[in-house]
């Protein structure tokens, strides 16, 4: 259970890191290029290595049973469905001659990208259950750390 713990913190709170630097950057750019294409092949750039920066820590935080391992798969397949958001996103792109159908193409890479991570935290969210949902169960029934009482609250103050 400690190890799975570990694995979960470690991984959220670097993923959390990168996203908050770089999603912000890469959406700014993102939109900039709706109106002017000659700012999107960088634009995609950008979201194309912040893909990589969230891969890396993937990669880094990869447990010794990544094939197995549902926490590091659903990390991996967040990883892989945030790729394929960039690649739509270029390919719409590609055809986008207005600003409009160029902005339909980042709400759709946004609605992507977001569901990517919802999908992500979804699985993690299970296998956290699986783990610690019998052992919360037990503390919950009294069978938890050694079934230890916890003392009454205090009383509240007099004020005397």
């Amino acid at each position: 259970m400690g190890q799975v713990s570990v694995y979960y913190a470690q991984l959220g709170t670097q993923l959390n890191q990168v996203e908050e630097q770089g999603f912000p950057p890469v959406m700014s750019a993102l939109t900039d290029a709706v109106s002017d294409p000659s700012l999107r092949e960088s634009a995609l750039g950008a979201a194309d290595a912040l893909v990589d920066r969230i891969d890396g820590v993937v990669e880094a935080n990869r447990p010794d049973n990544a094939d197995t391992h549902p926490g590091y798969q659903a990390a991996h397949r967040m990883v892989e469905a945030r790729r394929q958001a960039v690649a739509h996103l270029r390919q719409s792109w590609q055809g986008a001659d207005s600003p409009e159908s160029a902005a339909d193409g980042i709400v759709t890479f946004s609605t992507e990208w977001m569901e990517a991570q919802q999908a992500f935290m979804l699985a993690v969210g299970g296998h956290s259950q699986q783990v610690f949902g019998p052992a919360a169960q037990r503390a919950a029934e009294g069978a938890g750390a050694g079934s230890v009482p916890i003392p009454p609250a205090a009383p509240p103050p007099t004020g005397k």
